[in-house]
């Protein structure tokens, strides 16, 4: 697949540490050579995205969008919360 980033979740990658960095690009590395979307599929006005789990103990998400032979990287932040989900919809809303 052909990753594609906002400046929103280019943003919130730059805002990790280095080590969080490193999970969450071997995760964008599985996803680049995937030859089918992975991850869970979201449901209600997340619904076109789907949900990678990285980071330490499967902490952080990573939203995209699988659009034919691309991933649109919407968010990346801890699923605590639902947070990471309330921003990717803020996000796709505008």
């Amino acid at each position: 697949m052909i990753i594609v980033s906002g400046p929103q979740f280019a943003a919130m990658y730059d805002a990790l540490d280095n080590s969080k960095k490193l999970l969450v690009s071997k995760s964008l590395d599985r996803l680049e050579k995937a030859l089918e979307p992975i991850g869970k599929p979201l449901r209600g006005g997340l619904s076109s995205c789907r949900s990678i789990r990285t980071g330490h103990n499967s902490r952080l998400r990573i939203v995209y969008r699988s659009i034919e032979e691309t991933a649109e990287l919407i968010a990346l932040g801890p699923r605590r919360g639902r947070s990471v989900y309330i921003i990717a919809l803020e996000i796709l809303e505008n």
